[in-house]
C-alpha cells in the first residue's frame, strides 16, 4: 500500500474530523475517545496543534492515501504548565484507521516521531496504552518502548475496568 506521511494543515479540517470521528465509531478497545467531535471542537484542536507545531511545542503528522487521512501521530509536552520541568520528554499518541492497520502506517508514523524527537535531543518518549490493546503494545515494544507502570481501573467501559499501561522509550 502506498501512503504519504505529512504535516497537518488547517485546510485538512474536514478530513481530520471525518477521520477522528470514524476512529471513534470503531469503538476500538484501547482508544480513549468516547464522543464524536464537532467541527468547532476540531477547529480549535487543529489550530492549537498547528500553532504548537509552528512554535516547536508539538509535532504532528498525518498518514494519507488516495486523499484520505488513515492515520495520525503526535508528540506534545505532558502539560503546558509543566513544560519547563519536562522539556526532556514528550508524550506520543498514534492512531490508524480500521482497514489500514498492519500495513506499516503506524510503524512509519512512530519511526518519524522518534527521528524528530532525536533531532530535538529529547531524552524520553512516553505513551499510555490500554492493557487490552495488545497489538499496539507489541508495536511499541518493537520500537524499544518498555512498560514502566500500570494504572489499574483507570477507565471504565460499561461494567468493565481497563488498566492503562505507561510505556517509555529512552532516546539517550
Amino acid at each position: 500500500m502506498r501512503f504519504v506521511i505529512r504535516t497537518a494543515r488547517m485546510s485538512d479540517l474536514a478530513e481530520i474530523l471525518r477521520y477522528f470521528n470514524g476512529v471513534i465509531e470503531e469503538r476500538v478497545p484501547g482508544l480513549p475517545f468516547r464522543n464524536k467531535y464537532t467541527l468547532a471542537e476540531e477547529r480549535k484542536w487543529l489550530k492549537g496543534t498547528v500553532d504548537g507545531v509552528r512554535k516547536g511545542s508539538r509535532f504532528y503528522l498525518l498518514a494519507e492515501t488516495g486523499g484520505r487521512i488513515v492515520g495520525s501521530a503526535g508528540l506534545s509536552y505532558s502539560s503546558e504548565e509543566h513544560a519547563l520541568d519536562s522539556k526532556h520528554m514528550m508524550v506520543l499518541g498514534v492512531t490508524v484507521a480500521e482497514g489500514y492497520r498492519g500495513k506499516g502506517i503506524g510503524s512509519e508514523l512512530i519511526r518519524q516521531m522518534i527521528a524528530w524527537a532525536r533531532k530535538k535531543r529529547l531524552d524520553l518518549l512516553e505513551l499510555n496504552v490500554y492493557d487490552t490493546n495488545r497489538d499496539a503494545r507489541r508495536l511499541y515494544e518493537r520500537f524499544g518502548f518498555r512498560k514502566v507502570a500500570e494504572i489499574p481501573f483507570r477507565t471504565k467501559r460499561g461494567n468493565k475496568y481497563i488498566s492503562h499501561v505507561v510505556m517509555q522509550l529512552h532516546l539517550r
